[in-house]
């Protein structure tokens, strides 16, 4: 399979070269793409220097709109993939595990393939989010379950491959995301969802995008999507 990791990056000056530094050690036969949404730290100039391949936006827009970007990017190249990787700018995924997910996804015919901290225990992340973060992935876990029949064990998960046979919907509808409505939405029009037991890391340096969306409203924000926006689409 031919696959891009597209890492959306947000003032990730003191974690991105790292990451990509991983992904080029690990990964030979994986393209990448950096989308630089807005940084305001130096992110985009490391990048430039580094000559590692981006593109940028010129506010912040926001984690949805980045993949959006880097799956246009995507669908515009010459070259046909026939995956997209969501992969986080944190330091927390760890790439060995994109073939894995490769060969899960062809063995099953999974159309997307979420990386899951709590589908192997003896694969956890080593937590340090607290209640608040079980409390919502119970939540989204119960709520996916209840509406689709599925059990998602990792709903908040950041590292996603998409096969071909979805990716372009990212771009064709500006409302489906790389968020746990999305799983919702997957799964009610019968494609394959599958999960692959992982470790992570923990993040290196900063603060996360869902961080920056206060997590109560993020989890309001789902819940009324999972209820509403993605049962009627």
């Amino acid at each position: 399979m031919k696959i891009l990791l597209v890492v959306p990056c947000y003032n990730e000056k003191q974690n991105i070269f790292t990451v990509i530094n991983g992904i080029e050690k690990e990964l030979e036969k994986v393209d990448y793409l950096v989308v630089d949404d807005g940084s305001t730290d130096g992110t985009t100039q490391l990048l430039k220097a580094n000559k590692i391949n981006y593109i940028s936006l010129h506010v912040n827009c926001g984690l949805k709109a980045a993949f959006q970007a880097g799956v246009q990017w995507a669908v515009e190249q010459p070259i046909h993939y026939d995956a997209v990787c969501q992969f986080d700018a944190d330091g927390q995924h760890i790439p060995r595990y994109i073939p894995e997910m490769e060969d899960l996804m062809e063995w099953t015919k999974a159309d997307v393939v979420i990386a899951s901290r709590y589908k192997d225990k003896n694969r956890r992340i080593l937590q340090n989010g607290g209640v608040e973060k079980w409390f919502a992935r119970t939540v989204l876990q119960g709520l996916i379950h209840f509406l689709t029949g599925n059990k998602i064990t990792d709903p908040t998960s950041g590292l996603r491959m998409y096969k071909d046979t979805v990716y372009p919907l990212f771009v064709r509808d500006d409302n489906l995301g790389p968020e746990p409505d999305s799983i919702v939405y997957f799964l009610k029009k019968q494609y394959r969802v599958e999960e692959l037991a992982v470790k992570m890391n923990p993040r290196i340096f900063g603060e996360s995008y869902l961080i920056a969306l206060e997590p109560l409203r993020y989890m309001f924000y789902m819940i009324s999507s999972m209820l509403f926006i993605q049962w009627w689409r």
